[in-house]
């Protein structure tokens, strides 16, 4: 009994988990892309709409990952980084499981709002700044 349970639980392991990164992969996005940039302003899957009056400056970020494991496949990861003009007025309207880490992200300095290479990929972060400033030529960029 003990043999066959050895055997057969790695597999349901492997299966169970392989099926949970499937469906979040195909839900966490909710069929749509993460970022849209439009003559609104950006329309991000977490975020919701951030319409270019609300928007002070974009930037862009690189971070150095100093993780032993991780330093290896990609060093430096970067943000672009959207500062806004009222913090609070994002944080009023997001998500709730969003409004802590907004307002902890502005009282530490950091923009609440930021994308990495990863959630915008096709695209890189100056593509993204470049389209960003297509749609609205007035935005600041740092």
């Amino acid at each position: 009994m003990e043999g066959s349970i050895s055997k057969v639980l790695p597999c349901a392991i492997l299966t169970v988990s392989a099926a949970v990164t499937i469906y979040g992969a195909l839900n966490a996005r909710g069929g749509r892309p993460a970022l849209i940039v439009d003559d609104q302003g950006i329309d991000h899957n977490q975020y919701g709409r951030i319409y270019w009056h609300e928007i002070e400056l974009v930037r862009s970020r690189k971070v150095i990952i100093n993780e032993p494991l991780l330093r290896n496949y990609r060093p430096i990861v970067q943000y672009v980084e959207v500062i806004l003009v009222d913090p609070g007025r994002l944080a009023a309207r997001a998500p709730r499981r969003l409004r802590r880490g907004i307002r902890l992200a502005h009282t530490t300095g950091w923009s609440p709002v930021s994308f990495s290479e990863m959630e915008i990929l096709p695209d890189t972060t100056d593509i993204l700044m470049s389209k960003m400033k297509l749609y609205c030529p007035t935005l600041r960029t740092g």
